[in-house]
């Protein structure tokens, strides 16, 4: 880092996605809330300019005024967040693109201790309703969805079914070159629109085994240094 660098830009300057929740209002004037992994297409001195492909009808199309924008990235695994003010957006051959002003200040948490990695194309996954605020019942109402990204503590899906944060969950899901298919509880934690009639659901578990937990910690962990080492060997 440079002596006029601050440490922000030099963070941004050093990764190539970030995470952003988008608040605004859509052009009906209604709430509108979003998040995803964006793009870092440029970072320079005190300006940052991040992409998103979308399809038509994607929420992002809709959106008419943006009311606040947190980023969020990662360096060395500790998460950093902070709000932004968006200086420039538009939408143009579909690819979503904001500049935003880079923070003076960034804010970082250890609660998240675990390693989260998105994967690069969705896995089959099967949900069941099987109870709300994590107490279960019971019965159970299945539904198909698909899984995006996972980590020790929780992990992210995409369903077109109408959730709300109370529910409580059971998932059945598989991993590439993992031990087993395995079996997990979990509360509703977050809900954001993806594309048109779709959603995408992050999940926090709860009272999973410490095993299972440290297996799926370990898998996330094995995941991200590979496909480190391979995107190293490329650029060689």
């Amino acid at each position: 880092m440079n002596n006029t660098e601050t440490f922000a830009e030099h963070i941004f300057r050093q990764q190539s996605n970030c995470q952003l929740i988008i608040v605004g209002k859509d052009v009906k004037g209604e709430a509108l809330c979003y998040e995803n992994q964006f793009q870092i297409v440029e970072s320079r001195p005190c300006q940052l300019t991040v992409s998103l492909s979308i399809e038509e009808g994607h929420p992002l199309q809709t959106m008419d005024t943006i009311e606040f924008v947190e980023l969020s990235i990662r360096d060395q695994d500790v998460p950093y967040f902070a709000f932004v003010n968006v200086i420039e957006q538009w939408c143009e051959d579909q690819t979503f693109t904001a500049v935003l002003e880079v923070p003076v200040h960034l804010h970082s948490s250890e609660n998240r201790k675990f390693i989260r990695i998105d994967f690069p194309t969705v896995l089959p996954i099967t949900c069941s309703i099987v109870g709300v605020r994590g107490r279960s019942t019971h019965h159970g109402v299945p539904f198909e969805a698909e899984m995006i990204d996972v980590c020790g503590g929780g992990l992210s899906f995409l369903t077109k079914k109408r959730l709300f944060s109370p529910l409580f969950l059971k998932i059945e899901a598989e991993l590439p070159a993992f031990d087993a298919p395995f079996e997990v509880y979990g509360d509703i934690a977050r809900i954001s629109p993806y594309r048109q009639d779709t959603y995408r659901i992050a999940v926090t578990f709860r009272d999973v085994d410490d095993y299972l937990v440290q297996q799926i910690d370990d898998y996330c962990r094995t995941y991200r240094e590979r496909a480190q080492t391979e995107s190293e060997a490329s650029s060689n």
